[in-house]
């Protein structure tokens, strides 16, 4: 686990190639096997619970056009699903705003933009919850993050033009 949640510097940022992608750029290479391969998936959703169901859709069938594992395809799906639910919940989402998602995959690394159109929310600032505490101590909320944390290689996040920008890595091994 990667606890860091810095911002990532634009020079930083600049050496990644999805942080080079505009959103309607789409390169893809559907190889069967993803070692060594560049694959790049992307896809949007409504802003509303329905938007989840089609969350898992398209994740599903990633999984199966990049051979991913069902504990990888269960980890992938935690990490979007909880970014995409906070955005719905807390944000302006709605059945009029999407939430873009790009996936890509080189080298036995999963790169991940969330983008949305909401108000400025910044996930990484966000303080983990003291998970040591009894259950009737802790206050409600704020697992999910925690989760993600937990499951990801290194989160950041950029507001670009307006819009909320998370990155996220994570090793597919």
């Amino acid at each position: 686990m990667n606890s860091s949640s810095e911002k990532r510097s634009g020079d930083e940022a600049s050496k990644n190639p999805i942080w080079q992608q505009g959103p309607n750029e789409r390169t893809r290479n559907n190889s069967s096997n993803f070692f060594g391969k560049k694959m790049t998936k992307e896809f949007q959703i409504i802003g509303s619970l329905k938007g989840l169901d089609d969350l898992r859709v398209h994740l599903e069938k990633t999984a199966l056009a990049w051979s991913l594992s069902q504990n990888q395809l269960v980890e992938i799906n935690l990490i979007l699903e909880e970014i995409c639910s906070n955005y719905i919940e807390h944000g302006e989402s709605n059945a009029l705003n999407s939430i873009k998602i790009q996936l890509i995959l080189e080298n036995s690394l999963l790169s991940i933009r969330i983008t949305d159109e909401g108000p400025e929310f910044d996930p990484t600032t966000v303080s983990d919850p003291d998970v040591h505490l009894p259950i009737d101590k802790r206050k409600a909320g704020g697992l999910g993050l925690y989760f993600v944390k937990h499951y990801t290689d290194s989160i950041s996040y950029r507001r670009i033009n307006n819009t909320n920008n998370l990155f996220i890595e994570k090793k597919i091994k």
